[in-house]
């Protein structure tokens, strides 16, 4: 019925308009005041209204009983609205009781907390302090009690380093003076240590490369010492292969030669003059002239003169024996380091030295330096060979000779890599003194020998 009344309005032009969601008053009366007869309007209006209040009678008569219920129950959900409202606002005066009693302690605990921290970073700190000042201490002792142990010095300052890595001890009165003797005490040591590796690779001294190969792993530097020991030693190498195809050098030497022996014969003949003549001629002219001879002229030449070819070539030659011995020297040294680096282990962690240098190096200790001096001497070869007419003639005419001289260095070379090879297994295997060796370490030295045995299987000599 509802819907047959809707139907209806919306289809007559009077009351459309009401049903309208945009419906507004004041423009639908003055759209009615300009084009329509009000009273006629107005009478539609009031038969609308009319129809519409019995309409409305009509459904509260048929639902009565509804409507009774739907009342009562909005009654009974405004009493459980309250309820729920009065309990809120219970509950609200129980959590601000509550707030009240945690705020406070927790206030207190947070600030407990933070003087507890405060403390232990204070108890932290001294307990660093105290331990410094007795390592400090003890550093004094160890470096000023004879025979000095710069290992246990080495140690102590390890020690002290690490205290100062994860907290910063700077600016405590208590420990100026001991930061100033650490960083004393470590220069000295660290100067000690690189003279006794320097000592210690030149006389072939285990002991004492050792020792230094272990202060300088206390100290934390054991890559970079032994990485300044091979650029020394390449360092030093490349300056024997200048000096000794350096052209003006060896002038210098072949005119020195000349000298001494120009000298022995005026000497001889000034000495004979002396004797014969000494009364008839002046002693002093003899003398000035005899100066003046040796003194020769002024002036260097790039070529030799005709006279010092054969004490330039000599010289040269000399040299380049000697450079051949220095090359050994270096590699001797290096297989040296590497027997020790073999041997020592890390105390705590027992790592072996050459396993750490090699990871965080640049590989074989011998083959990077083996590398350096094949690169130095092809370059020094050959720029000499450029720069100088007489050193590249001589290179050539003499070629046998360079190959015999090379041939004999690399037959002493042969030695101490055999030797290396055959070693090094040993070494790995005994390094740890309190432990046997690994079922891994056997294999690798079984595994050594039986690689030599086959390669003089092939060798009549051997």
């Amino acid at each position: 019925m509802t819907s047959t009344i809707f139907r209806e309005f919306e289809e007559d032009d009077t009351y459309a308009p009401f049903l309208a969601t945009d419906f507004d008053v004041q423009s639908h009366a003055s759209h009615l005041v300009q084009g329509v007869i009000i009273a006629e309007h107005l009478n539609k209006l009031n038969l609308g209204l009319s129809r519409l209040e019995r309409e409305i009678e009509s459904q509260v008569g048929n639902h009565y009983e509804d409507l009774l219920s739907q009342a009562t129950g909005v009654e009974t959900l405004e009493d459980i609205l309250n309820t729920m409202h009065t309990r809120i606002q219970t509950l609200l005066a129980g959590v601000e009781r509550v707030r009240l009693r945690v705020v406070e302690p927790y206030q207190r605990v947070d600030k407990h907390t933070l003087v507890l921290g405060r403390l232990q970073a204070s108890c932290e700190l001294l307990r660093r302090v105290i331990r410094c000042l007795m390592l400090s201490q003890r550093l004094q002792q160890q470096l000023t009690t004879e025979p000095r142990d710069i290992t246990k010095a080495a140690m102590s300052l390890s020690e002290l380093d690490h205290l100062g890595r994860d907290m910063d001890l700077s600016g405590l009165e208590v420990l100026e003076k001991e930061q100033r003797l650490v960083r004393q005490a470590r220069s000295d040591v660290e100067k000690q240590a690189a003279a006794m590796l320097d000592r210690g690779m030149e006389l072939q001294n285990q002991t004492q490369v050792g020792t230094a190969l272990q202060v300088f792993h206390n100290l934390g530097v054991l890559v970079t010492s032994v990485e300044k020991v091979l650029d020394s030693l390449i360092t030093r190498l490349n300056k024997s292969v200048s000096l000794a195809l350096d052209v003006h050098a060896l002038m210098h030497i072949s005119q020195d030669i000349r000298r001494v022996s120009v000298e022995k014969v005026l000497d001889s003949l000034i000495t004979r003059l002396n004797k014969s003549v000494s009364l008839a001629l002046d002693v002093h002219a003899l003398m000035h002239i005899s100066q003046d001879i040796r003194r020769g002229g002024p002036g260097k030449a790039v070529m030799p003169a005709p006279g010092q070819s054969v004490q330039f070539r000599a010289s040269l030659w000399s040299n380049l024996e000697k450079l051949m011995d220095d090359i050994y020297h270096v590699c001797i040294q290096t297989s040296h380091l590497h027997k020790v680096l073999a041997k020592k282990r890390d105390p705590v962690s027992h790592v072996c030295f050459l396993d750490e240098v090699q990871r965080q190096g640049r590989g074989h200790l011998f083959t990077r330096v083996w590398r350096n001096v094949t690169r130095i001497l092809s370059h020094e070869f050959a720029k000499a060979a450029q720069e100088s007419t007489i050193i590249r003639q001589y290179l050539e005419v003499d070629y046998p000779k360079l190959i015999r001289l090379y041939g004999d260095l690399w037959r002493r070379l042969e030695g101490i890599s055999a030797e290396m090879r055959l070693l090094d297994p040993v070494n790995l295997m005994f390094a740890a003194h309190d432990a046997p060796p690994a079922r891994d370490e056997v294999d690798a030295l079984i595994k050594t020998i039986t690689s030599e045995l086959n390669v003089s299987a092939v060798d009549e000599a051997l």
